[in-house]
């Protein structure tokens, strides 16, 4: 016999959606119940986990404002044929399920669209308000189907999004509380440092998302940038504020392989603002706003 629990619980506080998907590298072997960096897996720690995986190129995370799953009843098969005096073929504990996801940015997701199309390999943990259900690829055989990018309303900004199918040997997911909504939400981001400066001389008023510098007019002056930690497989750029490219001359030039900001003594006399941020290959970013003054 299994545990029944007839009674107002934590599962009757779920609500019926998945609001967060982690797609996790198979190779790193990550198993609920299992143990990570000698820590077990719970419900109570697996969102850090898998952000902490989106760090390193081994996740991607979509959180509440980026995508929504609706799953359907699951399929569970018959026995191919009726024995004995039952009314029909007994059940089996093969359950087919599947998950409709819709994206929020779907038109810039068409990279991470034509990966699942390729049949990418990927673990899937599925969260909802309060709890997380997990199938895995090697165990559940995770399929992707109806890859949807469509411009199907002029008045609105472009849909999409895919399907996950997979079989389950052995009845119904498991479900695993402990899964806090608060934490659902997609944070996940590189803190950029400090940078390394040259002739440039850090100002006050800055924040946390902003900073400050001062140049004299007659002197050039460079910016390299890091993250904290540091991390060597980041891609790095530098843009106007609103996210336009630099001009070609006037307010200086951005080495993407150094992630150095040179800013020429021909500048002149005024305040410049920079957006300076890195990517890595799952979408995890990184951003700064460098306001410099040149007197």
């Amino acid at each position: 016999m299994q545990h029944l629990h007839n009674y107002n619980s934590e599962a009757d506080q779920t609500l019926g959606g998945f609001f967060a998907l982690a797609l996790v590298d198979p190779s790193v072997g990550l198993r609920m119940g299992g143990t990570y960096e000698t820590a077990p897996v719970t419900g109570a720690n697996i969102l850090s986990i898998v952000k902490e995986l989106c760090l390193s190129d081994q996740a991607y995370y979509f959180g509440p404002k980026e995508i929504i799953g609706q799953e359907a009843d699951p399929a569970v098969t018959t026995e191919a044929e009726s024995f004995g005096f039952g009314a029909g073929p007994n059940l089996t504990d093969t359950v087919l399920g599947t998950v409709v996801w819709r994206l929020s940015h779907a038109y810039s997701a068409r990279n991470f669209l034509n990966m699942l199309m390729a049949n990418r390999e990927f673990d899937l943990y599925m969260f909802t308000n309060n709890s997380v259900e997990v199938v895995y690829y090697d165990e559940h055989g995770v399929t992707y189907s109806a890859i949807s990018n469509a411009k199907s309303n002029k008045d609105a900004k472009i849909t999409g999004g895919f399907t996950t199918m997979y079989k389950s040997f052995e009845g119904l997911i498991p479900v695993e509380f402990g899964v806090k909504q608060a934490d659902l939400k997609n944070d996940v981001k590189f803190v950029i440092a400090e940078p390394t400066v040259t002739l440039v001389v850090p100002a006050t008023c800055s924040t946390i998302g902003r900073k400050r510098f001062t140049k004299l007019a007659a002197s050039a002056g460079s910016m390299t940038f890091a993250t904290d930690p540091a991390n060597a497989c980041l891609d790095w750029y530098c843009t106007n504020a609103d996210g336009s490219a630099l001009p070609a001359t006037g307010k200086g030039s951005f080495n993407s392989l150094t992630a150095t900001l040179t800013l020429p003594s021909t500048l002149a006399a005024g305040k410049y603002v920079y957006k300076i941020f890195c990517l890595n290959a799952t979408g995890v970013k990184g951003e700064v706003f460098i306001e410099v003054l040149v007197n």
